[in-house]
């Protein structure tokens, strides 16, 4: 049986699969991943303002083994435990991804990206 890599950093992490990314929650009481994720897993928060501890108004942080929809974030995790640990990144905006996404339709369906 293979060991989930993510799960021996953050042996309390809820997991749940999404389609196109697995995604392990970080408890509010556990914090962030005391130790470098793989390569290939994502440490990512929500678009709330990152305050502390984790889980204060809404912001939330997880682990995902998808790069879709991120983007790379510099805030510091609200100055929570572990914070400099691994790079860490925010979701995007909606209105962002809706664009990426038209503009990947636009060029698949044209075959090149549209000139302004």
């Amino acid at each position: 049986m293979r060991t989930d890599p993510i799960l021996a950093i953050l042996p309390k992490a809820r997991r749940i699969k999404r389609p196109g990314a697995t995604m392990w929650y970080c408890r509010t009481n556990e914090g962030l991943p005391g130790r470098a994720l793989p390569d290939g897993y994502y440490l990512v928060h929500n678009q709330v303002t990152p305050q502390r501890p984790l889980g204060k108004n809404g912001f939330t942080a997880w682990v995902q083994d998808s790069a879709e929809g991120l983007a790379e974030c510099d805030c510091n995790f609200g100055m929570n435990k572990n914070a400099k640990v691994n790079r860490h990144h925010r979701v995007r905006s909606i209105s962002t991804l809706s664009q990426t996404r038209n503009n990947r339709n636009r060029r698949d369906s044209l075959g090149s990206p549209r000139q302004p």
